[in-house]
């Protein structure tokens, strides 16, 4: 009851007495941080700021310190968007100085291997904001990236916050801004009788390794340089799914029966030992007997030789 009144007294505009209701339904509750969550969910859908304000606060001091980056998060965004609205942040030396200073102590307060994960969710949380204008997007910039350097380091969530602070939509490079994208993209450069596409950096950084496959595949079978032909086809054979691991080592083996047949060799002794593909699971990188009797002997079963399917087993 508590809760609700005081979420009645938010809408209708009476700030002091929301807080003071928010804060007596938490101290009667016996699970405050369920309160104080529902409660910042709902500023941030109305973009109540003291509110919020109030209730992320209070939400650190009741979680462990494990559970606290999305809270911690979440506060320095809050904080941000004061570049938007906020005459102090927007008009005054000092209060520009507190902005960059705050971005500045929360990556710091990081531990040092998380900091470049920490800064590529702020800016990608910020990119799910809109910003009123230039003044906005460059207090937001130089919050963001002191450096240029710094910009150049997160390419895919620097080109999401560009694009939702009205700038270039893909400042550093030609890559769409999410892995997904970014796969689907190389996967349609990769047509059957298309050159094979290079692999950017940004897809190396960002891509998972699976989205990557065909991609993989296509520069095993097409990439003019022989070296990376057979880079592509052992990064499939190893970590590739069932599939994709077979037809990585028919290329493979391919490649070398044409450049060094001894090397092969070598790897066929490999898979008739049972050697494992990577992975957290232990299996084989060669999932049957048939697929591994066509990779040694180097056959290819015609589609209308395939065995026909017998009812019931």
């Amino acid at each position: 009851m508590l809760t609700l009144q005081a979420e009645l007294a938010l809408g209708l505009g009476r700030r002091d007495q929301a807080e003071q209701m928010l804060i007596a339904a938490a101290g009667a509750a016996s699970d405050p941080v369920a309160v104080w969550g529902r409660a910042a969910r709902l500023a941030a859908r109305v973009d109540a700021r003291h509110y919020q304000l109030l209730a992320l606060r209070q939400s650190l001091m009741h979680v462990p310190a494990r559970d606290a980056a999305p809270l911690r998060l979440a506060l320095m965004v809050r904080a941000l968007r004061d570049a938007n609205d906020a005459w102090a942040v927007r008009e005054s030396d000092v209060g520009r100085e507190a902005l960059l200073r705050s971005v500045e102590s929360y990556l710091e307060a990081e531990p040092p291997a998380r900091r470049w994960q920490a800064r590529d969710d702020l800016a990608a949380a910020l990119s799910e904001y809109a910003w009123v204008d230039l003044h906005a997007a460059l207090l937001i910039r130089a919050a963001l990236w002191p450096e240029p350097a710094l910009q150049r380091q997160h390419p895919a969530a620097a080109a999401r916050l560009e694009r939702a602070l009205g700038g270039a939509a893909e400042p550093l490079s030609s890559s769409p801004l999410a892995p997904a994208e970014l796969a689907a993209g190389l996967a349609v450069l990769a047509g059957p009788g298309d050159a094979a596409p290079e692999l950017p950096a940004a897809a190396l950084g960002f891509v998972p390794v699976d989205q990557l496959q065909p991609v993989r595949l296509e520069l095993a079978r097409h990439h003019a340089d022989p070296q990376q032909r057979l880079r592509s086809a052992i990064a499939v054979a190893t970590t590739g799914e069932p599939a994709a691991r077979v037809e990585a080592l028919r290329l493979l083996l391919a490649e070398l029966a044409r450049r060094d047949p001894v090397r092969r060799d070598v790897v066929v002794d490999l898979l008739l030992a049972g050697l494992d593909a990577a992975g957290e699971r232990s299996e084989a990188m060669v999932p049957g007997e048939d697929e591994l009797l066509a990779l040694v002997f180097g056959l290819v079963r015609e589609p209308a030789r395939a065995p026909r399917e017998i009812k019931g087993q």
